[in-house]
């Protein structure tokens, strides 16, 4: 474990939201934050539960050393979500960061030349029909950043001419612009942000939501892209379902924005988030979108 990686540990023992997680014991997630209550019927919220079989694969032909291997969950507590279940084949060192990401750390035994360790993963989460009501912190949603550049001059043009008399109606305006106007590219390994998607108009889901990000931050609505899996039943999601989607804070809370798969305000009980984007290195996994390691094995989620 690198220095940095061992410090940043030390501070989540300091912060109180690190614990192990046995083998396949189920724990109650901590909900850190000042997020509303739910108190809400089962009428009201419906439970996901998803699977995750995680491969970590020796590629060579001299053993390895234990590896370590940081991995998001779904992220604790959003205004439509909340993580109620999580167990694993392997003990795991469970955290909640200061965005509210469940970050879920391994480290696998030996692995013998050309060895393979499997990990199972799963974890319920309860999602509401209808976002609780949610204040936004002032200011920590509208930035401009590397992929959301609010104040890039095609922006703030296109930004002025959607605006509306009233935030939702701008909301709509944007939604719909780029609903229209980006062509769907397929998936695109790089993130290419939001002033190169209106330039080439074309992108995969990650572009659709910074544009969409960074138009509403232009017009000084709090805005964030999101990365998880859209979900119409207990499922295990293969990698390729990932998915990103912005949220707009609007009428009091967080709510969906998704002008690729074309969903607005509702549906949001449907996307299970796992990661708030942010252009902001937080602890061992830095910028990646879903998982990191710093051992040589090959990690694989099916």
């Amino acid at each position: 474990m690198t220095p940095s990686r061992r410090r940043w540990l030390g501070q989540a023992v300091a912060w109180g939201g690190l614990h192990t997680v046995g083998a396949l014991r189920r724990v109650h997630a901590q909900v850190q934050g000042s997020v509303t209550p739910w108190p809400r019927g089962p009428e009201d919220t419906l439970l996901r539960r998803l699977r995750f079989d995680i491969q970590c694969q020796n590629p060579g032909g001299t053993p390895l050393a234990p590896q370590s291997l940081w991995a998001y969950g779904p992220v604790s507590r959003t205004a439509s979500q909340a993580l109620v279940e999580l167990s694993s084949s392997w003990p795991v060192a469970q955290h909640t960061d200061p965005l509210g990401h469940t970050v879920l750390h391994w480290q696998t035994p030996p692995l013998p030349p050309h060895g393979l360790r499997a990990i199972r993963l799963d974890v319920a989460v309860r999602m509401a029909r209808q976002p609780a009501p949610q204040p936004a912190e002032p200011g920590a949603w509208l930035q401009a950043e590397r992929h959301t550049e609010r104040d890039d001059p095609a922006i703030v043009a296109l930004a002025a001419e959607l605006r509306r008399d009233s935030p939702r109606a701008s909301v709509e305006a944007i939604y719909t612009w780029v609903r229209t106007h980006l062509n769907y590219a397929g998936y695109v390994p790089n993130d290419l942000g939001a002033a190169q998607a209106l330039r080439e108009l074309s992108g995969d889901c990650t572009e659709y939501a910074y544009l969409v990000v960074a138009l509403c931050r232009a017009l000084g609505l709090p805005a964030r892209a999101l990365g998880g899996f859209v979900l119409e039943q207990d499922d295990a999601p293969p990698s390729v379902a990932y998915h990103n989607w912005a949220e707009v804070h609007v009428d009091g809370s967080w709510r969906l924005v998704d002008a690729q798969k074309e969903a607005l305000f509702d549906g949001g009980e449907r996307y299970v988030a796992f990661r708030l984007i942010r252009d902001q290195a937080l602890g061992p996994m830095g910028l990646a979108h879903r998982f990191v390691t710093d051992g040589q094995a090959q990690i694989r989620f099916r």
